[in-house]
């Protein structure tokens, strides 16, 4: 279940990124063209971000369920024992 989340999360993820390159190179070229040929394909590029911005709600989804399946987040702090030491004598002094 842990590696089809993550290979979901990745291939997804991966997905709405390149959907919104596209959609940068595609606004690019609308402003350089502009007029009629502009107007159209900047239409088109926000089409196609709608399905990057709904890729990407599904890729934050799969996170979420990853977080929850193994039960460990990465922005987590945690104290490690050399900070405990010194801690405690900073305390002291």
């Amino acid at each position: 279940m842990k590696r089809f989340l993550t290979t979901v999360y990745g291939v997804v993820t991966a997905i709405a990124f390149s959907l919104g390159l596209v959609v940068a190179v595609l606004f690019v070229i609308a402003l350089i063209v502009g007029q009629d040929l502009g107007e159209t394909l900047a239409l088109l590029a926000g089409d196609i971000m709608m399905w990057g911005i709904a890729l990407a709600a599904i890729a934050v989804l799969a996170g979420l369920i990853y977080i929850y399946v193994t039960g460990s987040h990465s922005l987590v702090m945690e104290r490690s024992p050399k900070s405990d030491k010194k801690d405690s004598s900073d305390s002291d002094a």
